[in-house]
């Protein structure tokens, strides 16, 4: 098998792997609450996963004002961060941080970036690895 083919199948095998919502319910956390003051929301130890809508994604987003920095999760549109972003433009003293959005289960947790890390290393070291 050649090196392009053999990276395609790779490459559409972690697609198809990505594509298990598309017959059941996305999973996704589901709170929000001040960094430093709502442990539960930060750690997740004691929040279960919620089931979204159709077409909904998993969303994490911080919202950061003067006094404090707010992280929200939940099941959210796929257009979230645009919608928040432009919901606090006009105001000087509130800023979102961080919005990211996803499409498997329970991927709004702590690890969404370290996750997209490995991905992003893995596509980076198949040509090495051929």
């Amino acid at each position: 098998m050649s090196k392009i083919a053999l990276a395609s199948t790779f490459l559409l095998l972690i697609h198809l792997s990505n594509q298990h919502n598309l017959v059941e319910p996305l999973r996704c956390y589901d709170c929000s609450g001040p960094l430093g003051t709502n442990a539960d929301c930060v750690s997740l130890t004691h929040i279960q996963p919620t089931e979204c809508s159709q077409n909904n994604v998993c969303a994490g987003y911080v919202i950061k004002n003067p006094d404090t920095e707010i992280l929200h999760r939940s099941c959210a549109p796929e257009d979230i961060c645009a919608v928040v972003n432009l919901e606090y433009e006009n105001n000087p003293r509130v800023t979102v941080k961080e919005c990211r959005v996803c499409d498997q289960d329970e991927c709004n947790s702590a690890n969404l970036t370290t996750s997209a890390f490995i991905l992003s290393l893995l596509m980076l070291a198949m040509p090495q690895l051929l």
